[in-house]
């Protein structure tokens, strides 16, 4: 079989969603998929699961690790990849059964490098639409990406994700583009900053596929640890960004790196009203070691705020005011509980 897309799933400890996910993939009605499934060293049943269908579907293959993480899965998946183009799914998520078809068939008939459509994201049967600021179903060239893309991905989040893409794996392999090893959080966002910037077209399509499920725990939702706020900051120090300043300049990456290192920080301390596994005495010391950081302190000159609880934040940040910020983001997340 020719194999059109290469689909990559790295695992971890997803027995509860695996067999949804499963299926929507097995379903697609583009039938040369191959599904790379990367069992990141899962202690439940997720490889028995995986196991069940590979007795029944030549397209699964299976490869079982030691707990490396969601970067080194998904390139142990890359180096043994063979179609055309490839797709990543998460192993809690699951698609709809023509998101392939179409995707692939839009970048075949352009000669796109990528193509990139809307994706849901929710809990439980609750999903919302995401949707991005770039003109639609339409042709984009390099000229564009430069002046466009590459700016958005720097600047907000919600571009990161490679699960509602298709990259063309030609480009992947010319330009050995890989996600960054030893990096628990915005893997994502770097490696397409990375892909982007060697991309000559891609296309923005009119349509959503692509199911993200919030989970806890997951290859890929691994939230508020301790040194979270440490990785934060180190997002904004690699070495890998230094051919995206070229193209964007020195000054605009410095505001853009900045407004989006707040907009993760606020991020960050949201979730610091719900992470009731941290003692108090650890969520100060978490916020403090934000608060005190000389690239936080200076990235907060670039930023305006929207809305009444970033300006409520921003102002506590400035002044460092930590027990207000940890009050504030509890609340609100109290808030938000009840309305939901």
């Amino acid at each position: 079989m020719d194999v059109k897309v290469s689909i990559i799933i790295p695992v971890y400890n997803a027995e509860k969603y695996i067999p949804e996910c499963m299926e929507s993939l097995l379903n697609q009605t583009l039938k040369e998929c191959e599904f790379i499934f990367i069992n990141d060293g899962s202690n439940d049943g997720s490889e028995q699961i995986i196991r069940q269908y590979l007795e029944k579907d030549s397209r699964i293959v299976l490869f079982n690790q030691e707990n490396q993480g969601v970067s080194n899965a998904r390139n142990k998946g890359l180096e043994a990849a063979s179609g055309e183009y490839i797709g990543f799914v998460d192993a809690d998520d699951f698609v709809k059964e023509d998101m392939y078809e179409i995707l692939y068939k839009t970048a075949k008939q352009g000669g796109y490098d990528a193509v990139v459509s809307d994706f849901q994201s929710g809990m439980g049967n609750q999903f919302s639409r995401h949707r991005y600021p770039f003109a639609m179903d339409v042709p984009h060239n390099k000229d564009y990406i430069n002046e466009t893309v590459l700016p958005y991905l720097m600047e907000y989040e919600d571009m990161n994700t490679a699960c509602n893409k298709v990259y063309n794996r030609k480009r992947i392999t010319d330009y050995s583009i890989r996600f960054p090893d030893q990096m628990a959080i915005g893997e994502d966002g770097i490696f397409n900053l990375l892909f982007f910037s060697k991309a000559s077209s891609f296309y923005y399509m009119n349509y959503s596929g692509y199911f993200y499920r919030t989970v806890f725990g997951s290859a890929t939702r691994s939230l508020v640890c301790a040194d979270d706020a440490s990785k934060l900051m180190e997002i904004y120090r690699r070495k890998e960004l230094d051919e995206i300043e070229r193209i964007i300049g020195s000054e605009k990456m410095i505001e853009l790196k900045s407004r989006k290192l707040v907009r993760s920080i606020f991020a960050y301390f949201y979730q610091m009203g719900a992470a009731t596994e941290n003692s108090l005495l650890q969520r100060i010391k978490n916020i403090q070691t934000v608060i005190n950081n000389e690239f936080v302190r200076e990235s907060i000159k670039y930023y305006s705020p929207s809305g009444r609880y970033e300006q409520t934040i921003l102002k506590m940040l400035k002044v460092r005011f930590t027990m207000g910020i940890l009050l504030a983001v509890v609340y609100s997340h109290k808030r938000n509980e009840n309305k939901g």
